[in-house]
């Protein structure tokens, strides 16, 4: 019996390798359980190999998740910032006619009376900045600063009796930039099983401010109705135009996004608008002011390539529209003229189309 007992615990030691998944079964084994015979205990091996070969499914999932690293927590906020160079073309008109006050007397002119056309067609540098907050409240702003001038010359036409009697030409420098900001909030879809697709549309609200200011020289001026006649032509900075645009828009923006690419369509309209322009008639010495509202809209498409999970490739392309009218304010500062002011019928109109190249990051 003694040498029985010995050639158990010589098996014991010799497979102490197993001692982890039958150290609580052997503990709680009463001693005479150590007397079965060694076919019991051949019996009770085999077993536990078994076990070894094929651990149970909760044991797998253990193993399994001790080797693969931790899934990604999801996160409260999400940034988006990009950065690019823009084609900022389009132009501003400012015409006047129709009733007008001079010294308290109402006159009725011709419609239009005069039309002051400005051009853009300038490069421009783009930022782009977003939050998303828990993947619903998005908080965005956009910039675009002027860069070069524009090659199109500023034009200057007026009327009488519906007969366009004097035209000119003048090079123009401008110094221009754009801003907006604003909120929405994001409704998600799920993403499709086969090609991880998702979509999305945000109802938003926004701010929009612009201010373009042109600096007018080298006057070319001629009369279409005496073709004969010689052209003035006046070197040096002969005017100056400051324009300002304010505007409170609502709108909507929508997405489709894979995982290489993403689409986005956005428009929006003018709950409030409001433009004012000061026009320096320097070698008249002459002031004309306005402060028109009226009313926008715009449009903008997007699609971006995905280099990796963040980094990515940008397009973009922006319509924007604005008109206003009121009354222009006009006096004299200097000269002759000195204190003279009158009022007129005026309207503004600006139509621009951007395009944008750049690169970005989410994270």
């Amino acid at each position: 019996m003694r040498s029985m007992i010995a050639a158990v615990v010589t098996a014991g030691l010799t497979f102490g390798w197993q001692a982890g998944a039958q150290e609580a079964e052997t503990e709680n084994t009463p001693e005479a359980d150590i007397t079965q015979p060694a076919e019991s205990n051949v019996s009770q091996t085999n077993v536990v190999e078994t076990t070894t070969e094929q651990p149970a499914e909760a044991d797998v999932a253990e193993m399994e998740s001790s080797t693969l690293p931790p899934a990604p927590k999801s996160r409260a906020v999400h940034f988006d910032l990009s950065a690019g160079i823009s084609y900022w073309d389009g132009d501003l008109t400012d015409t006047i006619g129709g009733r007008a006050i001079d010294d308290n007397w109402v006159y009725y002119l011709d419609d239009p009376l005069s039309e002051l056309k400005f051009p853009l067609g300038v490069a421009a540098v783009n930022v782009d900045a977003s939050m998303n907050i828990r993947k619903a409240l998005e908080v965005y702003g956009r910039a675009l600063v002027s860069v070069t001038d524009p090659d199109d010359k500023m034009e200057d036409s007026d009327w009488d009796e519906g007969e366009k009697v004097v035209y000119s030409e003048s090079d123009s420098d401008v110094s221009a930039w754009s801003a907006d900001a604003g909120v929405r909030w994001w409704f998600h879809t799920s993403p499709c099983k086969k090609t991880g697709m998702t979509a999305g549309i945000a109802p938003a609200l926004g701010y929009k401010k612009q201010s373009i200011d042109w600096d007018i020289s080298n006057l070319d001026q001629w009369y279409p109705t005496y073709p004969n006649e010689p052209h003035d032509r006046v070197a040096g900075k002969t005017m100056t135009y400051d324009f300002d645009l304010d505007m409170l828009y609502a709108g909507g923006k929508a997405y489709l996004r894979h995982p290489r690419f993403s689409l986005t369509a956005s428009a929006g309209i003018s709950a409030y608008l409001n433009m004012q322009a000061t026009d320096n008639h320097i070698l008249r010495s002459k002031k004309n002011e306005a402060d028109y509202d009226g009313n926008a809209w715009f449009a903008e498409g997007e699609g971006r390539f995905y280099l990796t999970r963040s980094l990515f490739l940008l397009g973009r392309v922006n319509y924007f529209y604005a008109k206003a009218d009121g009354t222009q304010k006009q006096h004299f500062y200097a000269g002759e003229y000195l204190g003279w002011h009158g009022e007129i019928g005026g309207e503004l109109e600006t139509k621009q189309l951007t395009g944008t190249i750049g690169i970005g990051l989410e994270f």
